[in-house]
């Protein structure tokens, strides 16, 4: 179903914490997608997109592991981002 269409509706999150909007702007085809996704998990996006992010493993410099493979690393001497805590395996 498109995203937004007829029956879709707010899906229960797992927590009661408070929440807030976060906004991007992607593709069509990338929200079409992660739509889907969500849909298929029977959660909402804002779930899924939760998800995502809390299982990022970041480097030392609070940046995703992926980011050199996927060339959205930034110059090396750049300081950590504040506020992001890396993750030590």
């Amino acid at each position: 179903m498109p995203y937004g269409g007829p029956g879709r509706s707010r899906r229960r999150r797992g927590s009661p914490e408070p929440t807030v909007p976060m906004q991007g702007k992607v593709p069509p085809h990338t929200r079409e997608r992660a739509n889907a996704i969500a849909d298929a998990l029977g959660v909402s996006l804002g779930l899924y997109l939760e998800a995502l992010i809390d299982r990022d493993q970041l480097d030392e410099h609070g940046r995703p592991v992926w980011a050199a493979e996927a060339g959205l690393l930034r110059n090396e001497a750049d300081p950590p981002l504040p506020g992001v805590e890396p993750l030590v395996a």
